[in-house]
């Protein structure tokens, strides 16, 4: 799971999970999964002028498996915002 905490006002779309797909799991079983590396582009929508900022923080909450063993994963990521006055593309 994704928990998501935004600055007052500002607003998160869904995300685009991808479908899963059946990996090899535990004790030679499948199991319905994501293998190698899942991106997840957030559509984030600030609040407040331009020259503001904010702080993002987002803490992950998921179960890494390989066929002989499953771990949980946590993890916190943080990042500072500057609001500008339009959109720039990457």
């Amino acid at each position: 799971s994704l928990k998501w905490t935004l600055p007052e006002g500002w607003k998160l779309e869904d995300l685009p999970w991808p479908p899963t797909h059946q990996t090899p799991s535990t004790d030679g079983k499948m199991s319905e999964g994501y293998d190698g590396t899942v991106y997840l582009p957030a559509k984030i929508t600030p609040a407040g002028a331009a020259g503001s900022s904010g702080e993002i923080l987002v803490k992950v909450d998921a179960l890494v498996c390989d066929p002989k063993s499953c771990m949980p994963f946590k993890a916190e990521a943080k990042l500072s915002v500057a609001v500008a006055a339009m959109a720039e593309p990457d």
